[in-house]
């Protein structure tokens, strides 16, 4: 049975509905779970760093973020925002609403703006519930036939217990995450909905587009032997980024003229001199 189920699974229609069917039986409350066992499963607490300015600018651009969501949104997750210290030009979201910012990503941008849209993009992930999803497709079948024999009295897949035995499931591979990447509709999903919280929020976009069109510089260096730190593990998570400028481009332009500059620009800008983050984390040898 177990064989048959993973030779079907490869079928991508049948896959990408037990995928989808499993992550509407799954409640919010189980992201958290999951995204709390990856954190201990992978000791991250202990790679957290706190210096002073670069953290109190990191909260206040998320809570700008957080407001531009749904309330419904806001109290469901578990948001919470770190830095990681590590020098590699990278971010990444857990299910439950963790959100890890590098410290080289952080040296690497020029304003806040480029924060929020590095951070919108990631909470993206965790609204689409895109690490469920891929830990469900990484763990294949295992977890759904497991969940669906073990007996518990109640036939109805569709039943709590079904559900909880398949977050219970999810959580013990937790770590799995770390290793599992989005795919290319995933990141394009993230970009869109963290265009809509930027907007939401009053934060101007042109800060995400301003991020992108400095990784495609940085790109085109690689090729010469040259870039930054860890810049190919960015991008050997992502799409095309020329492809992603494109894209949110064309999301600024589908607005009327007269509210394409306040898309880019924001109703409330962020006023943040960069600068002294940078200074900030160089005092902290980050």
């Amino acid at each position: 049975l177990l064989g048959l189920g993973l030779a079907l699974w490869n079928l991508t229609p049948l896959s990408t509905l037990v995928t989808d069917v499993a992550i509407e039986l799954m409640p919010v409350e189980h992201d958290v779970e999951i995204g709390d066992a990856f954190v201990r499963q992978a000791r991250l607490s202990r790679k957290t760093v706190h210096p002073p300015v670069a953290e109190d600018v990191l909260q206040a651009v998320a809570s700008r973020l957080l407001h531009g969501l749904s309330p419904a949104d806001r109290r469901r997750f578990n948001w919470q925002f770190h830095i990681v210290a590590d020098p590699s030009i990278n971010a990444f979201a857990l299910p439950g609403g963790y959100v890890f910012v590098h410290s080289g990503l952080l040296r690497a941008l020029d304003s806040a703006e480029e924060l929020a849209g590095v951070l919108a993009h990631e909470m993206g992930h965790i609204l689409s519930r895109h690490g469920q999803k891929r830990l469900i497709e990484g763990k294949l079948v295992q977890t759904l036939v497991a969940a669906l024999l073990r007996d518990d009295g109640d036939d109805e897949p569709h039943s709590e217990g079904f559900a909880e035995r398949l977050a219970e499931s999810l959580a013990d591979g937790a770590l799995q995450l770390g290793s599992l990447k989005f795919s290319r509709a995933n990141e394009f999903e993230a970009d869109a909905k963290g265009f809509d919280t930027l907007v939401d929020a009053g934060v101007g976009t042109a800060g995400m587009i301003a991020f992108f069109e400095k990784l495609l510089r940085l790109e085109g260096s690689l090729g010469q032997g040259a870039g930054p730190a860890g810049l190919q593990q960015w991008l050997s998570t992502h799409p095309a980024t020329k492809e992603r400028i494109a894209t949110l481009r064309a999301d600024v332009k589908s607005y009327s003229r007269e509210e394409q500059q306040l898309i880019l620009r924001g109703k409330r800008p962020l006023a943040v001199d960069w600068r002294v983050v940078v200074d900030d984390l160089r005092r902290y040898g980050l």
